[in-house]
């Protein structure tokens, strides 16, 4: 009997999804279901899905309701002990699911474990990104509003994120931060240190919008997370954006800095992998203007993966 189901949401994921598919198709470990939920996708996602034959799928379609419900449906027909994700435009090396399975039958009191993970551009794979691997140091990243897991790479019990309510359904908000912290309120989170998925930058995937949208998501998931270890009420997105307005005035100011420099960084990092690293070098640099403490954060990071391989 299969122990694991792989989940992947898919909203026009096209022309990545079917290299999506076939890498966890081709796991190393083949007892494995395998749950692909079509968000509504209008690109020819649904006919790719429909033409699939491998009695392991099960596929699912709903009207497009974002990733927290479509992520929330596949724990609920979830029926194996674990449950990992993978996005619809990545690549799952072949072993991942084998080497995620066996840590997390060696160390029961991990609830979740992702995996390093290295950039895929259009002509390049670059180096792990080097992700911390301790609870302590996760959860600390977590905390403190820095990377420390790719969603992605994510492999959890299916008890836990069943106990921790799953994914929230806030509209216009990412999901995957308050779910990390609430899944490691409640048990220990990991990160294997083997490089076991390539998470592919593509152009243009994250404007200075959803930037800005993906830092209130995270600074109001660490807030609720707060609130929830201290015995606080929670609060609503809105009246946390009412205390981020009340934040002193240098704070506002250089808030809109940081987003640009970020969304600077995320460019050069796509222009690097994608075989501009003259444009991509240049980009790098005025993102260091731009926010110097957020590029001595990432440079040790950046300076793994600007050396790419073909």
């Amino acid at each position: 009997m299969a122990e694991v189901t792989v989940s992947m949401n898919i909203y026009n994921g096209m022309p990545y999804l079917p290299e999506a598919v076939e890498s966890i198709r081709n796991q190393t470990l083949q007892d494995i279901e395998i749950f692909l939920v079509n968000d509504g996708s209008t690109d020819g996602s649904r006919e790719y899905l429909d033409s699939l034959t491998d009695p392991r799928i099960r596929v699912f379609h709903q009207e497009n309701s974002g990733t927290a419900v479509a992520s929330n449906l596949a724990i609920e027909h979830c029926q194996t002990p674990f449950i990992a994700r993978m996005d619809a435009d990545d690549v799952a090396l072949p072993n991942r699911i084998e080497v995620q399975l066996d840590y997390m039958k060696r160390h029961p009191e991990v609830g979740m474990a992702g995996t390093q993970a290295a950039w895929l551009g259009p002509n390049s794979v670059g180096d792990s990104i080097k992700l911390p691997t301790t609870h302590e140091a996760i959860w600390k990243a977590l905390v403190d509003g820095h990377h420390a897991m790719v969603h992605a790479t994510l492999m959890m019990r299916i008890e836990v994120i069943r106990g921790v309510g799953g994914y929230w359904s806030i509209p216009k908000l990412d999901d995957d931060t308050d779910m990390m912290l609430r899944m490691g309120e409640v048990s220990k989170l990991a990160n294997i240190d083997q490089t076991l998925y390539h998470y592919r930058i593509l152009q243009g995937s994250l404007s200075g919008a959803g930037m800005k949208r993906v830092r209130f998501s995270y600074e109001y998931s660490i807030e609720l997370s707060r609130r929830r270890l201290a015995g606080l009420p929670s609060i609503t997105p809105e009246e946390f954006a009412q205390t981020r307005d009340s934040r002193p005035l240098w704070r506002k100011l250089y808030a809109p800095i940081d987003i640009h420099a970020r969304c600077q960084y995320r460019m050069a990092t796509e222009e690097i992998f994608g075989g501009k690293q003259i444009r991509g070098r240049m980009r790098l640099a005025w993102a260091a203007l731009c926010s110097p403490r957020l590029t001595i954060q990432r440079l040790k990071r950046m300076m793994r993966t600007t050396s790419p391989q073909t």
